[in-house]
């Protein structure tokens, strides 16, 4: 029979392991600040990451208030501008096309008839249609010589009504027509006056 004792105390065995509880304890209390270093590292990083990103989407975020801006003030400027020209087209299609009114005028007056004023004046009114229009009104005066003078004065009232240049006026009428009494007129003279509404003109 063999018989083998082990007089080794119980604090003095070694274990045949690479590992044991003391080893263990060291590996932990190692690892552990380099693992707490690690993830304040990590957290940290994390931080400046997000405040990058946040710095670029807040410098993205200006740029585009500032397109936003731009575009705003552009559209502005636009729409004022649509807003002048569309005056200055009002502006034109209600104003009397003068080239031809005035050579219309020339055509109609016959060589004992000779024109010495014209005025002209404009009110604002509201078409059939409720838009805006310029109702422009000319009174054209004038002295007349020779024995047909009341005939050419009638002749010009009906060219301007009856004429090419109808259909510019809404009414046409002799509104005045009397004796020329100034100096060096001869009895057959005549003064008169012609009153013509224009058809109203939209803006």
């Amino acid at each position: 029979m063999n018989l083998r004792v082990d007089f080794t105390l119980p604090d003095e065995q070694r274990s045949a392991s690479l590992l044991n509880a003391k080893s263990l304890t060291r590996v932990g209390m190692l690892i552990a600040p380099l693992l707490v270093v690690l993830f304040i590292g990590h957290t940290l990083l994390g931080m400046f990451l997000l405040k990058r990103q946040a710095q670029t989407y807040q410098s993205q975020w200006e740029s585009a208030d500032g397109v936003r801006k731009s575009a705003m003030q552009m559209r502005a400027a636009v729409l004022k501008n649509e807003g002048i020209l569309a005056e200055l087209r009002g502006w034109k299609s209600s104003t009397l096309p003068w080239n031809e009114w005035v050579r219309g005028l020339l055509d109609v007056a016959p060589e004992d008839v000779h024109f010495t004023a014209l005025q002209l004046t404009h009110s604002i009114a509201s078409t059939a249609d409720k838009n805006l229009a310029r109702v422009w009104t000319m009174q054209l005066e004038g002295h007349a010589q020779g024995h047909d003078s009341r005939g050419n004065v009638e002749g010009i009232k009906d060219k301007l009504a009856g004429g090419s240049m109808s259909n510019m006026f809404d009414s046409v009428s002799v509104t005045r027509y009397a004796a020329d009494t100034s100096v060096g007129s001869s009895r057959s003279d005549r003064i008169f006056q012609i009153t013509a509404k224009f058809v109203p003109r939209e803006f």
